[in-house]
């Protein structure tokens, strides 16, 4: 969860809005602690909200000190224990004013402010006091907006600007080529050189026409770069991602919240740090020419670098490698628990569910012998004790049958042992394009979301203490999920 904004400041209350995961749908539970700025003191306000469509959460906070500055932090109970939600916000409540009125100047609002790259949209009100005019949209990298804010007959100018080098991904509304608050002066000027670049076609196409005649009287190199040069308009380059993921090498879940740091291999020196994001994302864009190496922070794991290639994840952070200028930082990050023994772990479980079948079949087993045993005794001693025994083993089997439930997950066994095979990768298919894909857990069930279809199924994994497998099936989908038990 993330804590987005304030609103709605009165005199004696606010509104944080807060933004949790999209799989919550339920009423959760929330802990605000409400700081006094101006006393330091502190207050602690447990609420219950249900998110809304787009995971959002309104916190309505009451029962403030008007005219007081108040710093909030959020927590979100998350399995019993509340998690904090960054960032801490801070409010000044509305003083109730004695006299006349006072008149409403125009204010900029919250969003007056250099944004970093990766933010894709304003999370405030463009005026915090008076009306917006000339909204513009959300800059682009290396972009400056502006707007006025107006009210009794008063304006001011407002401005927003958006970072240029300081990350590493592109809002994805925002595509290359195109200018949100471009002027119309602007855009009439482009759409003639437009216009212009237009009329030099066909002696662009003379020209290239005259490069490949030419290409076996140049040299190899020189023919390299005439390639590249006429490519360009013609070939359009695959989206490349400008980040790295820091991972669990067995459960291959992201990793929030990990400290990562960018370290001179040379000096030793720090040259920057940063912490994941809730998808474990993070990056570093090199500023000069050396050997780098990454260092990671997070309790009870340390780095893999075993290997360098993860089936998932791709190519891996090992060593420290040399990056030129101008470059991002874009390699993943393996983590390892050095606390948990994933082998005697994953031993215990299966042979608790072992047990587990075995009690059931037990208990099965004496169940039907109690009931066979009531029918003969009641038939040849036919007493009301006798009948009531045999009723309630009646109404247990109509209470076995009427609660069955049907499983709604998928696992993978191993067809020797009969053991659950933790951490297995679980492909969806479609034209050798990979559509979907998830990891079995540690009891070796999995559950997968996929449009109905035809795909190949690819399964790939190693058993505790076993070799690492793979295999191939051709399956169906027909009911928007796939939780087919596989056995390898």
């Amino acid at each position: 969860c993330k804590t987005i904004n304030i609103k709605n400041i009165t005199e004696n209350s606010v509104d944080l809005r807060v933004e949790v995961d999209k799989s919550y749908n339920d009423k959760q539970k929330f802990k605000v602690e409400a700081k006094n700025l101006d006393n330091n003191t502190k207050e602690i306000i447990k609420l219950k909200e249900t998110p809304s469509d787009n995971a959002k959460v309104t916190l309505h906070i009451d029962r403030l000190n008007e005219g007081t500055n108040y710093e909030f932090k959020v927590s979100h109970d998350e399995e019993g224990s509340y998690e904090y939600c960054p960032h801490k916000k801070q409010a000044h409540t509305k003083q109730i004013l004695v006299g006349p009125p006072v008149p409403v100047l125009p204010v900029c609002g919250s969003n007056k402010k250099t944004f970093a790259i990766t933010d894709d949209h304003f999370d405030g009100e463009f005026c915090e006091k008076g009306k917006s005019y000339d909204t513009p949209d959300f800059p682009r990298p290396g972009e400056k907006v502006h707007w006025t804010c107006a009210s009794n007959n008063e304006k001011v100018s407002c401005s927003a600007s958006r970072k240029q080098q300081q990350s590493i991904t592109t809002p994805p509304h925002v595509q290359a080529g195109t200018n949100p608050v471009m002027p119309h002066k602007k855009q009439k000027k482009q759409k003639t050189q437009e216009m212009k670049s237009q009329m030099f076609i066909p002696q662009t196409i003379g020209l290239g026409a005259l490069a490949v005649a030419s290409m076996p009287l140049v040299p190899f190199n020189l023919q390299t770069s005439f390639i590249t040069l006429f490519a360009i308009p013609f070939f359009k380059r695959k989206p490349k991602k400008y980040w790295g993921t820091i991972f669990d090498k067995d459960t291959k879940q992201p990793q929030k919240n990990v400290i990562v740091s960018l370290v001179d291999a040379k000096t030793n020196e720090k040259i920057d740090s940063m912490m994941t994001d809730d998808t474990g994302r993070y990056g570093f864009l090199i500023s000069k020419e050396s050997q780098y190496a990454l260092q990671v922070k997070k309790g009870h794991y340390t780095p893999f670098t075993q290997k360098d290639i993860d089936p998932i994840y791709g190519k891996i952070y090992t060593h420290p490698q040399d990056f030129k200028p101008e470059t991002p930082i874009e390699l993943n990050i393996a983590l390892e628990q050095d606390k948990i023994n994933w082998k005697k772990y994953t031993n215990n479980i299966a042979t608790r569910i072992v047990i587990k079948k075995i009690v059931n079949i037990l208990m099965y087993i004496l169940f039907s012998m109690g009931a066979i045993f009531s029918i003969v005794v009641t038939f040849f001693y036919p007493y009301w004790y006798n009948y009531a025994v045999l009723i309630f083993y009646a109404l247990s089997i109509i209470y076995l049958i009427t609660t069955f439930v049907t499983k709604h997950y998928g696992t993978v066994t191993n067809r020797q042992t009969k053991t659950p095979i933790p951490f297995t990768l679980i492909e969806l298919f479609k034209n050798n394009k990979r559509e979907y894909f998830t990891v079995s857990d540690i009891q070796g069930r999995y559950y997968l979301l996929a449009k109905n279809g035809k795909y190949t199924m690819k399964v790939k994994g190693q058993p505790v203490g076993g070799h690492i497998f793979e295999q191939h099936d051709t399956i169906i989908v027909d009911e928007g999920m796939v939780k087919k038990d596989i056995v390898v």
